[in-house]
C-alpha cells in the first residue's frame, strides 16, 4: 500500500464512507473519523481510522494490519473486527470484571465541546466558553490492532476510589503531561507536515503565518496540553505578552501573540477552513469556533465576543 499523503488521504476517505455505509444499520450511533496517528503509535502511516458507538466507546483501527501486498486489502475482516472490537469495549471493558479493571495510569484529560457530549453522568469541569474538561482511559487490547478510549463516568470514578473530581483531575493531568509532552510548533511547519510536501518560502506566508504557533502533543488529546503548568511557562517565555487561542481542533490549539493579531478577524475564516482541511476533522472533532484570550500574567482565559 502506498503511503504518500495524497494517496493515503484518498484511500482513507473512501474507506470511511464504505465503513459508514456497511455498518450504520448494525452499530447504533455509529461515527467514523479519520484522525492523525499519535506519537504513542509510531508508524509509517500518518492516518488512522477511528470508529465510535455513541460518545462513550471508541476504537482506533490500524488499517495497515488488514493489508497484504500479495492478497490486497481484507475488508471483510476489517468490518468483522470493528464490530467485535466495539462489542468487546461495550460489554467487557469496565469495573465489573476484576481482570479488566481500569488502570489509573492510563486515565488522561481531554478537552471537548459541551454541545457534542452528554456530560451529565461524567465527572468534568469548565475550561472556557463551550469547552469542558473530561476524562478518558486508554486501553490497548489483544494484538494492539485497536486502542480503546473509554469515557470515565461517575460510577467508574467512584469504583476506582477517587474521593472527588479534584483528585481525578490532578492524577489525569499528571498522567497526560508525562505521556504526551507539549510542544509549540510554527504553524506553517505543521501544515507542511500535514500536506506531506516541501513548500518554498513565500514572503506573505512568513509575514502572517510566521506569527502563528500550533500547541500540540502529536496525539488526539493535544489541545489538553494548554492545561499543563509548564505549558504556560513556555508560552510566557516565548511571547512575553498576552495571546489569543483558536481552539479549532482537539489535536491542538492555534496560538497567536497579541501584538501579531491585528488581522486575526480577517483571517479567521481562512484559518478555520485550513484547520478543517489539514487536520481531517470535517467538523467531527471541532473543539470550538470561538476565539479565546489569555492574560499571560494570571493564566486566565476568556471568550472573545
Amino acid at each position: 500500500m502506498k503511503t504518500g499523503y495524497e494517496y493515503e488521504r484518498k484511500f482513507y476517505e473512501e474507506l470511511k464512507v464504505a465503513v459508514e455505509n456497511d455498518l450504520k444499520d448494525i452499530i447504533e450511533n455509529l461515527e467514523v473519523k479519520i484522525i492523525e496517528r499519535g506519537e504513542f503509535e509510531k508508524t509509517d502511516f500518518s492516518l488512522c481510522l477511528a470508529v465510535f458507538a455513541g460518545t462513550a466507546v471508541g476504537i482506533r483501527v490500524k488499517i495497515e494490519n488488514y493489508y497484504d501486498p500479495e492478497k490486497a486489502f481484507d475488508y471483510s475482516k476489517l468490518l468483522t473486527d470493528i464490530v467485535a472490537g466495539l462489542l468487546y469495549a461495550q460489554n467487557e471493558i469496565g469495573i465489573t470484571e476484576p481482570e479488566m479493571e481500569l488502570d489509573r495510569s492510563k486515565i488522561i484529560i481531554n478537552l471537548v465541546n459541551e454541545n457534542r457530549y452528554n456530560l451529565m453522568n461524567c465527572p468534568h469541569r469548565d475550561f472556557c466558553g463551550d469547552i469542558k474538561i473530561m476524562y478518558r482511559s486508554l486501553t490497548k487490547v489483544g494484538d494492539d490492532k485497536q486502542v480503546f478510549s473509554s469515557v470515565i463516568d461517575n460510577k467508574t470514578a467512584k469504583a476506582l476510589g477517587f474521593a472527588d473530581e479534584e483528585e481525578l483531575y490532578s492524577l489525569a493531568l499528571e498522567n497526560t503531561k508525562q505521556q504526551f509532552p507539549a510542544r509549540l510548533d510554527n504553524f506553517m511547519d505543521v501544515i507542511k507536515e500535514q500536506v506531506g510536501e516541501e513548500r518554498g518560502e513565500r514572503e506573505e506566508d512568513e509575514e502572517f503565518y510566521g506569527a502563528l504557533f500550533f500547541l500540540q502533543t502529536g496525539t488526539a488529546c493535544g489541545a489538553a496540553s494548554i492545561l499543563y503548568p509548564d505549558t504556560m511557562d513556555m508560552l510566557r517565555e516565548t511571547f512575553k505578552e498576552d495571546f489569543y487561542v483558536l481552539p479549532f481542533v482537539d489535536t491542538g490549539l492555534l496560538v497567536v501573540p497579541k501584538s501579531k493579531a491585528e488581522d486575526l478577524n480577517f483571517f479567521m475564516p481562512i484559518l478555520t477552513t485550513m484547520c478543517k482541511t489539514f487536520f481531517g476533522c470535517n467538523g467531527n472533532n471541532l473543539l470550538s469556533e470561538k476565539t479565546l484570550y489569555c492574560d499571560i500574567n494570571s493564566g486566565e482565559f476568556s471568550v472573545v465576543e
